[in-house]
């Protein structure tokens, strides 16, 4: 294998670990509910459907609820970005999907976090790669090397035999 191939190889194998990495989704819930009803027999109701059809309904909103409150269901999103960045707040959306439009126990939107300032593993994959790299190349630079000495002592060797 000559050394194109093979440093085509370790970037497809390198391309290959990144999209496995980021290619992990599970089915985001959507769901839109149409307004509640008047008040009958002391109950409000709506209807509410999943856009995406994910299989699991465990974020579906309530359908009815008593006309004397309602219940608020917060649901949040994952705290982003992922890493902590340097001023140092971590970010999410929370939404009370049973839309009661009552805040007071709301759950936090800001998280405080510690700035990390080692590189990310991108950073460590990227170098593991070059390595590997410089490692291919290397190997076969060190053979074509030995190969031209061995020839030319070869030649050396014939040139001082020769009377």
């Amino acid at each position: 294998m000559n050394k194109y191939a093979k440093s085509l190889l370790v970037l497809s194998l390198f391309i290959i670990a990144i999209n496995l990495a980021s290619s992990i989704e599970n089915c985001t819930q959507d769901w839109t509910c149409t307004d509640w009803s008047d008040c009958m027999d002391q109950k409000k109701i709506r209807s509410c459907v999943d856009f995406n059809s994910c299989e699991n309904n465990s974020l579906k909103p309530l359908e009815n609820i008593s006309c004397g409150g309602c219940s608020s269901k917060w649901v949040c999103n994952e705290w982003t970005p992922k890493e902590c960045p340097e001023d140092e707040n971590l970010t999410r959306i929370c939404e009370d999907i049973n839309e009661c439009e009552v805040y007071n126990d709301k759950p936090s939107e800001i998280k405080s976090c510690e700035y990390d300032e080692r590189p990310n593993k991108f950073f460590y994959l990227l170098v593991f790669f070059i390595i590997g790299l410089i490692i291919i190349t290397g190997k076969e630079l060190i053979e074509q090397l030995n190969k031209y000495m061995l020839n030319n002592q070869k030649k050396g060797y014939e040139m001082n035999r020769k009377p």
